[in-house]
């Protein structure tokens, strides 16, 4: 048959010519061959059943020495699917996120392929609309997806912090997961089709998950601060709490021990004291911050007022 069709493009150097431009015409697919064939299932479903095209679904895929034969641990799934699941959820508005919840609605085997939907699965337009408006999961997805892109193709550590370093719940999942996939040595790769017909990919390969333990992982930066406020514990290790007249926060100062035993540190007594601050922090901004702040002297006038708390 093909050497049929050669010898009739040989034969008509026209149609031959025609022929070359049309499969040079053709754009080379980029998505994986997986993703593919998920697409055009969900197609040739939607053809069959036009309610299917309001609907969302998240394919999430797990793959490594860990997935034998489609079977993976209990405690697998909590480490796991517990972090995605509420990375989705943290990035979704509150007000939205009960029918923007996701459920496990299927589970395919080989690599194990987990299928979630949200709580309210269909969307169906308003009589005045022509079509969607971008629902909360959309965003919410696209936004988890679009942080593990991020980490896969190795972004600034500046463009994460811009993007979602207000984001620290978000921020404090991804690092959870990334922590357990890398401990169960599992790659993850996703695929979302939304009601709105967006299509995105992700994946947190090997690579991507060593580049956010990077981001992730913290390290020590100094400053000074000044600190005022009533002495209101006093802790025989050397810590001194300190709690500003507006009672909060509370702060615990390291007091070497022939400091301590200043009449100036009684308990009661009112201090104003310079401190040096030692805050654990990482690239992207998930913190908390964890500082801690050591004495280094009583202050005087001359000093500026860095950290008024009076």
């Amino acid at each position: 048959m093909k050497d049929d069709l050669r010898q009739i493009l040989d034969q008509d150097p026209e149609r031959k010519f025609r022929s070359r431009r049309l499969l040079e015409s053709i754009t080379e697919p980029t998505d994986s061959l997986d993703d593919l064939i998920w697409d055009s299932r969900m197609e040739s479903a939607a053809r069959l059943d036009p309610s299917l095209a309001s609907s969302s679904l998240w394919l999430v895929r797990l793959s490594g020495e860990a997935v034998r034969d489609g079977w993976i641990s209990a405690e697998m799934q909590n480490e796991i699917v517990g972090p995605l699941t509420r990375e989705v959820e943290l990035a979704t508005p509150p007000s939205a996120r009960a029918e923007s919840r996701l459920g496990l609605v299927g589970v395919s085997a080989g690599s194990v392929v987990l299928h979630f939907r949200p709580a309210s699965a269909k969307r169906l337009p308003r009589a005045d609309q022509l079509g969607y408006d971008l629902s909360p999961i959309d965003e919410a997805v696209l936004k988890v997806l679009d942080l593990h892109n991020l980490f896969e193709r190795r972004a600034p550590a500046t463009e994460i912090a811009r993007r979602y370093g207000t984001e620290q719940g978000l921020l404090r999942q991804a690092k959870q997961l990334v922590h357990a996939l890398e401990s169960y040595k599992v790659e993850l790769s996703t695929r979302w089709w939304s009601a709105e017909s967006h299509r995105r990919s992700s994946r947190l390969s090997q690579v991507g998950q060593e580049y956010a333990q990077e981001l992730f992982s913290t390290s020590l930066q100094f400053d000074a601060d000044r600190l005022q406020g009533m002495i209101t514990a006093l802790d025989i290790s050397g810590i001194v709490t300190i709690t500003p007249a507006s009672g909060r926060p509370k702060y615990k100062v390291i007091v070497e021990a022939e400091d301590l035993r200043s009449p100036r540190f009684g308990l009661g007594e009112r201090v104003d004291i310079m401190v040096r601050r030692e805050s654990a922090m990482d690239r992207v901004g998930s913190g908390p911050v964890r500082s801690t702040y050591r004495f280094v002297r009583h202050a005087d006038a001359e000093d500026p007022p860095l950290f008024d708390l009076a």
